[in-house]
């Protein structure tokens, strides 16, 4: 695979990393578009306009999760990043591969035309409405792409040898503190 190098105007060969997040986002835009597909469905599909409502409230990435990526692994109940389930004390199985999603939208400086001072983009918030063109406000923000692993893909973690040790101590000095009484015959 090659890839067209902006900085010196050439073209490279992708390294094992950059071919590795291609085809996840490659991966990612197949998700969507069946996510959108379904979501249409879905709408077009819907008993009551509430119902209507609420689906078409919905993230794209909660049909991913739903209707996609979901089916594929049976017995998933919830998608959480790495850092969320190592703070519940659970650990990644080896081999795991990550389900990508979009993530929040992040902003992109915009380069002044007269030099190359980047300065900061004006939130999509502060703009009046109707006053940006899709292509403007594509070029101002981007979904990023975000590693979400299920639940079927993570073990409890067991507590390390060190701790048992540390415990051990700990319990002797109870125990001298509080001895218990020794029945004499």
């Amino acid at each position: 695979m090659k890839n067209f190098d902006t900085n010196n105007n050439e073209e490279r060969e992708l390294t094992a990393k950059e071919q590795n997040r291609k085809a996840q986002f490659e991966r990612l835009l197949a998700a969507s578009a069946e996510a959108r597909a379904i979501r249409e469905m879905m709408i077009n599909e819907a008993k009551s306009a509430a119902q209507a409502l609420f689906l078409e409230g919905q993230p794209l990435n909660y049909f991913i999760l739903k209707y996609v990526y979901t089916p594929a692994a049976e017995g998933t109940t919830d998608f959480k990043k790495f850092n969320e389930w190592k703070k519940e004390g659970y650990t990644i199985i080896k081999g795991s591969k990550a389900f990508p999603v979009w993530s929040q939208p992040t902003k992109r400086e915009k380069k002044e035309e007269d030099g190359d001072t980047p300065k900061p983009a004006v939130s999509l918030m502060e703009d009046a409405p109707g006053t940006e063109s899709d292509k403007t406000r594509y070029e101002r923000e981007r979904f990023n792409m975000c590693y979400l692993f299920s639940n079927l893909q993570v073990t409890r973690r067991e507590p390390a040898a060190a701790d048992e040790e540390e415990t051990a101590p700990a319990m002797v000095a109870a125990a001298m503190a509080h001895p218990e009484p020794i029945a004499v015959f």
